[in-house]
């Protein structure tokens, strides 16, 4: 099986059995009678939608004709939520000139890469891949307090806070959730930590955080108040392309306001992991 791609969209050579297996690996059953026979290849084109474009300054860490990861700042949220608000994927769509689809959320309050489905017509492989875990994150959190261990897992499960709109808590009827960290250094105040999840439930990493008694900083839902924004950034993203199938690892830089702080902690600057 070759692959090949240029403007216009993705050709596949190879046995008829081989495109036959790839053609519905890739496509959604409304897209299937896209594909052309061309010259003894089989066409699958993008079909982008195009919108007006603009370029509002969002930030591509990596793009190809089928993907983008964007960086999202503090603040933004990644969807539209209804209410006409500002959002990432709107501004994307806007840069590129053409719909987008996001494949994943990110905290309002968490900057860091978001990966983007560019084409509606391989969106349906690009989801199979980050519901089959092909894809992942790292996040870097700056707690409150001297963490002791090295690493460690928190495995609890999280629920809805029944008392508060949109507030998280640790519950034995909530969804599992499990979380990966990883000791950096502490200062004795504060602590850095690399965090990778398991699972992906809303507010994870902020709420098991704060049930073992290091809250984020500037965590004003979990945590305490403070003159810093939330001290948590994802900082990698990495994935199997759905369409190569190659790992594609995208890095990105945080916070300036914490790098004194990961300083302080690690005593030395920030280099991307």
């Amino acid at each position: 099986m070759k692959l090949r791609t240029d403007q216009q969209g993705l050709y596949l050579s190879g046995s008829a059995e081989e495109i036959r297996a790839k053609t519905e690996e890739l496509l959604s059953a409304r897209y299937r009678n896209a594909a052309v026979e061309q010259e003894g290849e089989i066409f699958l084109p993008f079909l982008y939608e195009s919108c007006p474009k603009k370029d509002n300054g969002t930030e591509i860490l990596y793009k190809d004709q089928f993907l983008a990861v964007v960086r999202k700042p503090k603040g933004l949220l990644v969807h539209d939520d209804g209410n006409a608000s500002a959002n990432l994927q709107d501004r994307v769509s806007e840069k590129l000139g053409i719909r987008v689809q996001a494949l994943h959320r990110l905290d309002t309050d968490t900057d860091g890469p978001v990966l983007f489905s560019l084409s509606p017509v391989f969106q349906a492989a690009a989801d199979r891949m980050v519901f089959e875990k092909k894809m992942h994150r790292e996040y870097l959190a700056f707690v409150e307090g001297k963490v002791e261990k090295e690493s460690f897992t928190v495995n609890k499960a999280i629920g809805k806070d029944r008392h508060r709109s949109n507030v998280y808590r640790v519950s034995g009827t909530g969804k599992e959730a499990c979380t990966h960290f990883e000791l950096l250094g502490t200062d004795g105040r504060n602590s850095v930590l690399c965090c990778k999840l398991e699972t992906g439930r809303r507010h994870q990493i902020r709420v098991h955080l704060s049930s073992i008694g290091h809250p984020i900083i500037g965590d004003t839902l979990y945590g305490h108040s403070g003159p810093l924004p939330l001290g948590l950034s994802a900082v990698k993203l990495s994935f199997v392309h759905p369409v190569f199938g190659k790992e594609i690892t995208v890095t990105c830089d945080f916070d300036d306001r914490y790098k004194k702080i990961y300083r302080s902690c690690t005593g030395k600057d920030y280099e991307k992991r």
